[in-house]
């Protein structure tokens, strides 16, 4: 029995019988074999099955898990022959729209401000990975013309869901597509500056995450070009009226001090001043000559674990403080 050639009409006979539990079973196991076995999927045969995968991830009468094992088909496909998937036409284009689609389906917890998180296992929460897989697979200069063509049109939406996708979807491509979007790294850091003061928290948050990812996967330009305008940024977003955005902009500092000790070292006195930092020097018990470590503390109840860097010491030339971020737990 060749499976290339009786799975894909399975799908379509158990769909159309509306038996959707047989329809995934087959799904998953298309996407498995074409996962495992490299070859299983070529020629013409890659845009069929991309086009019956797309077809039942954007049926909208279909159960979000159905839906979802279309997509990882998809997904599979993307990964595993992607040289092949991005000339099929139309193809990349209805692919980045459905995965901004999926991500306007968020919605708000009534606990969110209080850093309760949104469900886990919605089809907006899949997006987020979907959008990673897809921009590692296909790569920036596929993948970003597509994602502006829309962004500019969602980023002026009245719809809060539509700005916040265009924020996140900025995060997860940054390391697919780092290459094509430093082409663009201008306009990409003002348009997310400019969306740390939209009106509703949780765009805002969205927007101060993704300016951390800037920081990070573009650490030695950013700073260096745009520092001004991401300090102005993260300071305003450490005095956000909701103590979770606020919390974002005080981890972010963490990303931005990545950068080059020499780029970060002047905007440092005025993160400092900002209301989400306390600062103090406590002594380096390892230390032999009585060395200083320079401890910022942040207070972000939503952060686990602890993030640090090193800048050069004002008190000792050739001397270097190491500068730790952590929760404050007397905050």
């Amino acid at each position: 029995v060749d499976l290339r050639e009786c799975l894909p009409p399975e799908v379509t006979a158990a769909l159309q019988a509306g038996l959707e539990e047989k329809a995934q079973g087959a799904l998953q196991l298309l996407a498995e074999l074409v996962e495992t076995q490299r070859g299983f999927i070529r020629g013409p045969a890659v845009q069929q099955t991309v086009q019956l995968g797309m077809q039942v991830a954007t049926a909208a009468a279909l159960s979000d898990s159905t839906r979802r094992a279309g997509m990882e088909l998809v997904l599979a496909l993307c990964e595993a022959r992607a040289a092949t998937a991005k000339r099929v036409p139309g193809f990349v284009g209805a692919l980045v729209e459905t995965l901004l689609g999926w991500l306007c389906l968020v919605s708000k917890c009534e606990g969110w401000e209080r850093f309760q998180d949104m469900e886990d296992d919605t089809l907006a929460a899949y997006a987020q990975e979907a959008l990673d897989r897809v921009c590692l697979a296909l790569h920036g200069k596929t993948v970003v013309p597509e994602l502006f063509g829309r962004a500019n049109v969602m980023l002026a939406s009245s719809d809060w869901r539509a700005r916040f996708a265009v924020m996140t979807a900025i995060t997860m491509c940054t390391e697919g597509c780092r290459t094509a979007l430093a082409q663009h790294e201008e306009a990409v850091a003002t348009a997310v500056c400019r969306t740390c003061a939209d009106a509703d928290p949780v765009v805002r948050w969205a927007a101060v995450n993704c300016l951390g990812q800037l920081c990070t996967d573009f650490k030695d330009t950013l700073v260096r070009d745009h520092g001004e305008l991401v300090c102005q940024t993260l300071v305003a977003a450490m005095a956000d009226p909701v103590a979770r955005v606020a919390a974002r902009g005080a981890v972010c500092i963490t990303n931005f001090c990545v950068a080059e000790p020499d780029d970060v070292l002047k905007y440092f006195p005025r993160l400092l001043e900002a209301g989400g930092i306390s600062l103090h020097f406590q002594a380096d018990p390892n230390s032999k000559d009585g060395d200083k470590i320079l401890k910022v503390l942040l207070n972000d109840a939503s952060s686990k674990g602890y993030d640090q860097i090193e800048l050069p010491s004002p008190y000792k030339a050739g001397a270097w403080h190491k500068v730790v971020f952590a929760i404050d737990p007397a905050a």
